[in-house]
């Protein structure tokens, strides 16, 4: 599947979800992109991932899509959900101590 360019108008919550799932089927066979999500540390560097894979999705995809993206790879996988959505709206783990 050849990437198509981000178009820079307003996009439909349906085409933010064909781009995002044409991502996660590309990464669901390919272990390289799987362990550069696992690793990656920041919200930037998963946008990055996804460019250089082909499928390049802006942090308003992922933001409007979050709450499907479940897979083990991603960094967040095994933490409790506010985890994944501090990671999504924050751009990484919060990782400070609270008191």
């Amino acid at each position: 599947m050849e990437s198509q360019p981000i178009p820079t108008w307003p996009v439909s919550l349906a085409e933010r979800d064909r781009r995002v799932a044409a991502f996660l089927c590309k990464a669901s066979t390919s272990p390289e992109i799987q362990f550069a999500l696992r690793t990656s540390e920041s919200l930037q560097e998963i946008l990055g991932i996804t460019a250089r894979a082909g499928y390049p999705l802006q942090k308003t995809d992922l933001v409007l899509t979050y709450r499907d993206l479940n897979q083990p790879y991603f960094p967040w996988h095994g933490r409790p959900k506010q985890k994944r959505r501090e990671f999504i709206h924050l751009g990484s783990f919060d990782d400070r101590e609270t008191d």
